[in-house]
């Protein structure tokens, strides 16, 4: 028994044949679909019985590759052995086939037609979006994409004027075309804000990452186009623009925030567009939707413990020697307000009785009074610390310690709080922040979707940098 043949690819090669596979073409897609299944490791008669191409056809394709590389499949070998091994096999035609004839038909008609130009400017760009197409590498003719793609020479002169204008092709007139020296993508980013259901304001978290991306545009020179969902026909039509954007590569990635995997928010499309890397806060499980989505993650922070945001603020409160506790949140429910004394209890610290109020970030009045149920009612034990599940809690809660015990006693009254860099709320206190770096996570991303961009193989996919 003859030992099967193993012939290895990177990522980015992988991906150019993904890409060849789905353009449309025929040819080019039988031909990506012969060498896939010869990367998963079948053998020559399982091959042939998959796609259904001859022996010789399979033979000659998987020859190319390992040669030439994804490039090797674009060449069309009309000449000697290997033509007749190709027309006689796989389901490529020859002069006398029909669909051949139509071809020929098709490129002396006269008018290109927009779809085809779509077409083709779509595989070119997946071409060099990929990684596989090299800025500044040669193309074929136009003649071989006429013939390739079954289309008018105008079509062909129209789709490179079309990619031309959008930057990712140089189509002289009297030249072969070749592909830009830079690409339109480059050092550009899509950031989708969430809804703001919650009045997080000045200091919430897509506040936080807005000022980030600011601040890492200005340091690396590259931009970040940021859009928030909308309702209505509105929200529909920036919807489908987004979609247009992202499937035509205008962007090197794109960031979500709060994205879910299950499809109940409006930029979840965006999680199923292969070959696009999208990264963001994404639930488990989208990565297995087919594209280059991946989920920040964290071994000491996960999102599937509803309270781990809680333990770690508690963890933080235990160093600073305080043991009794009021936290203040916006979230906590009925199941909280039975498990917080228990979360407490495992760090060492008792909960105040009135640690279950819901606190209103929109409200602050009924927030200062709560606040002065808990300072000023008659119980022999105060709180001797303050944990504050949101930003903007932490900024109130400062100013009323201010307001209460004076600016001096004050200062020695521990405040835990989460907050997000680099917005933070100006205090009078030195309150001890845990929350997350919006800049080093968006430079994390930044990084893993150029890796991803540039052909090489995939990298690790980029975590949280918390503080």
């Amino acid at each position: 028994m003859k030992p099967r043949l193993r012939i290895k690819a990177e990522s980015g090669q992988i991906a150019a044949l993904r890409a060849f596979s789905a353009s449309g073409d025929a040819r080019l897609s039988a031909r990506a679909q012969i060498v896939l299944a010869r990367l998963e490791g079948k053998s020559l008669r399982e091959t042939t019985a998959t796609t259904g191409a001859a022996a010789a056809t399979v033979q000659l394709w998987t020859s190319r590759f390992r040669r030439f590389g994804p490039e090797g499949l674009l060449t069309s070998a009309r000449t000697g052995t290997e033509a007749r091994s190709e027309s006689s096999s796989s389901g490529v035609t020859s002069s006398s086939d029909p669909a051949a004839a139509q071809d020929t038909k098709t490129e002396g008609r006269p008018g290109p037609k927009p779809a085809e130009q779509e077409r083709m400017a779509a595989f070119l760009r997946a071409w060099a979006a990929s990684g596989a197409g090299r800025p500044g590498g040669s193309l074929p003719p136009r003649a071989w994409f006429a013939r390739e793609f079954g289309v008018s020479r105008s079509t062909v002169r129209k789709a490179l004027s079309r990619l031309e204008r959008e930057g990712f092709v140089k189509a002289g007139s009297r030249r072969a075309p070749r592909l830009a020296d830079d690409f339109p993508f480059r050092g550009r980013f899509l950031f989708v804000r969430q809804y703001l259901e919650y009045g997080e304001g000045e200091f919430g978290l897509d506040r936080s990452l807005e000022e980030a991306c600011r601040r890492l545009g200005e340091k690396r020179g590259i931009r970040f186009d940021m859009i928030s969902p909308e309702p209505g026909a509105r929200g529909d039509e920036l919807r489908q623009r987004v979609r247009t954007d992202v499937a035509a590569h205008r962007y090197a990635g794109v960031f979500l925030r709060a994205a879910s995997a299950a499809g109940s928010l409006p930029f979840d499309f965006l999680l199923r567009m292969d070959g696009v890397p999208v990264s963001g806060f994404v639930e488990k499980g989208a990565a297995d939707l087919g594209s280059l989505a991946t989920r920040f993650a964290d071994a000491r922070l996960s999102d599937r413990d509803p309270y781990i945001l809680l333990r770690t603020l508690l963890a933080e409160c235990r160093a600073t020697g305080a043991r009794r506790v009021c936290v203040l949140d916006c979230k906590i429910d009925a199941k909280s307000e039975r498990d917080g004394p228990r979360i407490a209890a495992n760090h060492g610290l008792a909960l105040h009785r009135l640690h279950h109020l819901r606190l209103s970030l929109s409200d602050f009045l009924w927030n200062r009074k709560v606040l002065e149920m808990v300072f000023r009612m008659r119980d022999p034990r105060p709180p001797e610390a303050i944990v504050a599940c949101n930003d903007m809690l932490a900024a109130m809660a400062c100013e009323f310690l201010v307001r209460h015990f004076g600016p001096e006693k004050a200062r020695a009254f521990p405040v835990i709080a989460a907050g997000n860099r680099p917005v933070l709320p100006q205090t009078a206190l030195p309150v001890k922040w845990h929350g997350l770096d919006c800049e080093a996570t968006l430079a994390a991303f930044v990084d893993w979707a150029e890796a991803c961009r540039a052909g090489s193989p995939r990298p690790a996919p980029p975590a949280r940098a918390w503080f």
